[in-house]
């Protein structure tokens, strides 16, 4: 499965996602979000390497540079992972949400543990099928 630098990279990914989900699972919706996030950033690592690249160290960065593996990679599911990738990330970049889930004095007036602001909430909640679901497209990408 693609390269050990991406398979490195896809491990990593997944290890983020059984984190999400365990945290989900007991009601942590800001570190279901936190790792969605990571697991997108691991992911979108995982299609550099497999296109030859170094990812960028600046995590803003790393989407666009998965896109530019994607279309270096050229094959027939990147549609597919381009698709669902674009979304997850779009979705990350227009938000204040990776700063929301990371950090409390971000959520204002709000902040309490457990985190139940609505939009993280709501987030996490739609959040964590799409990265399950792009983690699946970039395993077959791989394959």
């Amino acid at each position: 499965m693609g390269s050990p630098e991406a398979r490195e990279h896809f491990t990593n990914a997944c290890r983020h996602i059984e984190m999400a989900e365990i945290l989900q699972s007991h009601d942590f919706p800001e570190g279901t979000v936190f790792h969605c996030i990571h697991a997108v950033e691991a992911l979108c690592c995982s299609v550099v390497r497999e296109a030859g690249d170094k990812p960028p160290t600046d995590h803003k960065k790393i989407p666009d540079a998965a896109l530019r593996g994607l279309e270096k990679l050229g094959r027939p599911l990147n549609d597919d992972v381009n698709l669902r990738l674009s979304g997850l990330t779009g979705s990350i970049k227009s938000s204040n949400l990776r700063n929301a889930a990371l950090y409390v004095e971000s959520r204002g007036l709000e902040a309490r543990l457990p985190c139940h602001r609505p939009d993280i909430v709501d987030t996490s909640q739609k959040m964590l099928p799409d990265v399950c679901n792009l983690r699946n497209s970039i395993r077959a990408l791989l394959d």
